[in-house]
């Protein structure tokens, strides 16, 4: 709305404090996609109002990235969480509360996952 207001991309960026070169990306992606839009709407005389917003989304959403492999699957993760709701002496580990290298050693020993960094349990359990 701001772009069509005849905004530049660094006012819009500084009025909702984003990086200029995301309101440039996004102007760009938006300008590429308005041609296919409107062949859209044009070749589908049923086109619906809903219909044409689904198209919209499709093409605005988030491409696919290749980003870092995953370190461990939604299942390892699930039995490390699990494993944090148990007792340390239910492992004979001497102690009353868990700390993240223990529960990083105790997991790689119960064959829970392969290889777990302390720093990667608590990202782990601070998402659930």
């Amino acid at each position: 709305m701001q772009a069509h207001a005849g905004k530049s991309d660094l006012a819009i960026s500084r009025d909702l404090q984003i990086n200029p070169g995301t309101v440039s990306r996004w102007r760009k992606r938006w300008v590429n996609s308005y041609q296919q839009l409107r062949e859209f709407e044009q070749s589908s005389a049923e086109s619906s109002d809903r219909a044409l917003l689904d198209k919209m989304l499709e093409i605005l959403s988030d491409h696919v990235r290749s980003g870092a492999p995953l370190r461990i699957s939604l299942k390892e993760k699930q039995q490390l969480v699990a494993l944090a709701c148990k007792k340390p002496q239910d492992f004979g580990i001497p102690i009353t509360q868990w700390n993240r290298e223990m529960l990083a050693k105790v997991a790689m020993a119960e064959g829970m996952v392969e290889k777990i960094s302390p720093r990667y349990v608590s990202e782990v359990l601070k998402k659930t």
